[in-house]
């Protein structure tokens, strides 16, 4: 079974530098154009489950991709950042110094206070992965929820922070009798060209 997976556009808090995991953000028209061009790579393939994070951002992008039959589900959320929600780095050094220095020099092993931690992320994505019926199926979800899924999928090889996936970027997993496999097909709208 397939799944392709692609993160929102990019959205005003992306520009601003700030963590909106919970909260709400619009996507930039600039972001609209990255998943416009993503659009072409996911219109060949006859999805049988297309599931969107509830947040504004992931649906908006679902109406980019022009699709309006899906179903929401909490798990495919951002990670809640609790009290960094909505605040740049300087902002988070100014309210929270001894936690702001906590989140960065130990990210895997850190519950944000009021929020969640990397493990507690990575346990919706297993979590919401277990119990996914057959493919190909599109999940429309977050950067950092993308990010978790390949360190989950690859626990020890690289941290957190090596996965990095750009606004529009479009993953591919596989799952075959070993397992899931991240089959390293990505692209999409990047560059909103």
């Amino acid at each position: 079974m397939k799944v392709y997976l692609i993160r929102h556009g990019q959205t005003t808090s992306n520009l601003e530098g700030r963590y909106v995991g919970h909260l709400e953000s619009t996507l930039t028209p600039f972001g609209v154009r990255q998943i416009q061009a993503a659009r072409a790579r996911l219109d060949r393939i006859p999805f049988k489950q297309v599931y969107c994070s509830p947040s504004l951002r992931t649906r908006q992008t679902a109406a980019a991709l022009g699709i309006e039959d899906y179903a929401t589900d909490d798990r495919l959320r951002e990670i809640h950042f609790g009290i960094f929600e909505g605040l740049n780095y300087e902002e988070m050094m100014k309210k929270h110094p001894s936690e702001t220095r906590d989140f960065y020099e130990n990210f895997e092993g850190y519950r944000i206070p009021g929020g969640e931690s990397l493990e507690d992320l990575m346990a919706r994505v297993a979590d919401f992965l277990e119990h996914l019926g057959e493919g190909p199926a599109l999940l429309i979800t977050h950067g950092g929820w993308m990010m978790a899924l390949l360190k989950w999928l690859h626990a020890e090889d690289k941290s957190f922070w090596d996965y990095r996936v750009s606004n529009g970027e479009i993953l591919v997993l596989e799952k075959g009798k070993s397992g899931w496999q991240w089959l390293k097909e990505t692209g999409g709208g990047e560059n909103g060209k």
